[in-house]
């Protein structure tokens, strides 16, 4: 038999779901993140933190690389080019 993942329960719905969430930053930054997840969990501060944090961080547009590629030209035959000769192909 597994085990369930408590945050993934399904059951009861006024219990709040929790996502874990590993992040690469700068060294200078982990306390700060690890401050806003706290005050992201903490049930007296979570909505003011969620406020001012979608005030303040505006959401990412989703599609932005597609929206960059249909707009670049490949008509340069940039594509088709010939493999660079005279390299050494051992690593």
């Amino acid at each position: 038999m597994t085990k369930k993942d408590p945050s993934n329960d399904g059951g009861n719905p006024k219990r709040p779901r929790y996502s874990k969430v590993e992040l690469y930053v700068l060294k200078e930054d982990v306390d700060l993140l690890r401050e806003v997840a706290a005050a992201l969990s903490d049930p007296a501060r979570e909505n003011v933190t969620r406020a001012v944090l979608q005030e303040q961080i505006p959401r990412a547009r989703p599609g932005r690389l597609k929206e960059l590629l249909a707009s670049m030209s490949f008509d340069e035959g940039d594509l088709s080019r010939t493999p660079a000769t005279n390299r050494d192909e051992t690593p």
